[in-house]
C-alpha cells in the first residue's frame, strides 16, 4: 500500500533526476550506465550536464514492477506518450532526444500520421547484442529534432557497444556533449558542486 500512496507524487521524477542523476545519492545500473552510454565515462559534472539536459518519462502512468511478472505499457499508454512528447517539443525544442529503450519506436509512425505532424519515419538501423537500434525525426513548429532510440541501459546493457553506435550513427549528437566538456576526469570538482 505504501508503493500505491508515491505514485501520485508529482515531484517523483524531478526527486530522482536530483538525488540519483545529479547527486548521485543512490542509484540503479539504468541510471549509471546513462553517462556510460554518452561519454564513455560515469566522471562527468552530474549537476551541469543534467541542469542542461531534458529528461522525463515517456510512459504517462506508472508502471507497476514486480520482479517475475514487471508490468509492460499499452499500445495506447505509447500513444498517448507520443502526444505529450510534440507537447514538450513544441515547449523546448530540442535537436535531440535519446530513447532509454526501442519499444515506443514501434507506435512512432502511427501516432505522427495521426497528429498530422511531418516526420520521416522510425527505421531500424543496426543490431547490436540482442536489440535492434531504431533512429526517426519529427519537425514541429519550424523545429526538427532528430530521435535516438537504444537499448534500456537496465540489464545485459553494454554501453561501449553502444556508444561505438552513437558515434558512428548520431556523431552531431556525440560531438554536442564532447564540446560541452561534461567529463570530469583529470578535473578537480566534487566540492564544487552547489549545496542541495
Amino acid at each position: 500500500m505504501a508503493e500505491r500512496n508515491k505514485l501520485p507524487d508529482r515531484q517523483y521524477t524531478r526527486d530522482v533526476v536530483y538525488e540519483a542523476l545529479m547527486y548521485h545519492e543512490w542509484s540503479t545500473p539504468t541510471l549509471d550506465n546513462i553517462p556510460k552510454l554518452l561519454f564513455k565515462t560515469s566522471e562527468i559534472d552530474r549537476v551541469r550536464f543534467w541542469s542542461d539536459s531534458a529528461f522525463y518519462n515517456f510512459i504517462q502512468r506508472p508502471m507497476h514492477y514486480k520482479k517475475d511478472n514487471p508490468e509492460r505499457p499499452s499500445w495506447n499508454d505509447f500513444l498517448l506518450g507520443w502526444k505529450v512528447f510534440a507537447e514538450v517539443v513544441r515547449i523546448i525544442q530540442p535537436r535531440y532526444c535519446l530513447f532509454i529503450g526501442v519499444s515506443a519506436a514501434n507506435s512512432f509512425n502511427d501516432s505522427m500520421t495521426n497528429q498530422n505532424l511531418s516526420f520521416a519515419p522510425a527505421v531500424w538501423t543496426e543490431k547490436i547484442s540482442r536489440t535492434w537500434a531504431r533512429k526517426a525525426k519529427v519537425e514541429i513548429d519550424g523545429t526538427t529534432t532528430e530521435l535516438c532510440f537504444v537499448q534500456h541501459t537496465g540489464k545485459y546493457f553494454s554501453w561501449s557497444q553502444w556508444h561505438d553506435y552513437l558515434q558512428t550513427n548520431h556523431s552531431e549528437l556525440i560531438n554536442c556533449l564532447k564540446d560541452e566538456s561534461y567529463t570530469t576526469v583529470g578535473k578537480v570538482a566534487p566540492e564544487t558542486l552547489p549545496l542541495k
